[in-house]
C-alpha cells in the first residue's frame, strides 16, 4: 500500500471497507477482466479527452453557484483539475489492484466528509 502505511490504522480500516464493499456487489456488477479490457481497448480516445472532461466537470460545479461552488476555496480550482486529470490517467492506465480500490476509499472518505460539513451546499437548491 503505497498510500497508507502497512499495518496503519487508516490502512486497516480502508481494507475493510474495499473488501465489505467488494464483497456486497452483485458478481454481475462487479468490476472486470472484461471492464479492463474495454478501458485498455479504447484508452488513447480516453486519454485524447482528459482536457475536455476535466474542464467540463469543472465548468459544471462552478456554474452552479451557489451551492455546489461555495464547496472550494478561492483559487483552489487549479488544484482541483490537477487531482482529476491524474485519477482519470491513473485510471486509464491501470492497474486495478488494491492499491487501486483503497485510494478510491480513501479519496471517497473526503468527499463524504465534505458532504457532511456543508450538507446544504451538496443537496439545497438554489436560494
Amino acid at each position: 500500500m503505497p498510500h497508507f502505511i502497512e499495518g496503519s490504522e487508516i490502512g486497516k480500516l480502508l481494507s475493510r471497507i474495499v473488501n465489505t464493499t467488494i464483497n456486497q456487489i452483485p458478481p454481475q456488477a462487479k468490476f472486470s477482466d472484461s471492464d479492463i479490457s474495454v478501458i485498455m481497448k479504447y484508452r488513447p480516445l480516453l486519454e485524447s479527452m482528459t482536457e475536455d472532461i476535466v474542464k467540463g466537470f469543472y465548468d459544471t460545479l462552478f456554474s452552479h453557484s451557489p451551492p455546489t461552488a461555495t464547496v472550494f476555496q478561492p483559487g483552489e480550482r487549479p488544484l482541483r483539475e490537477k487531482t482529476l486529470r491524474d485519477w482519470w490517467i491513473r485510471t486509464l492506465s491501470g492497474p486495478f489492484n488494491e492499491d487501486y480500490w483503497l485510494w478510491q476509499a480513501y479519496v471517497a472518505s473526503f468527499i463524504i466528509e465534505g458532504m457532511l460539513r456543508r450538507p446544504c451546499s451538496w443537496a439545497c437548491g438554489p436560494g
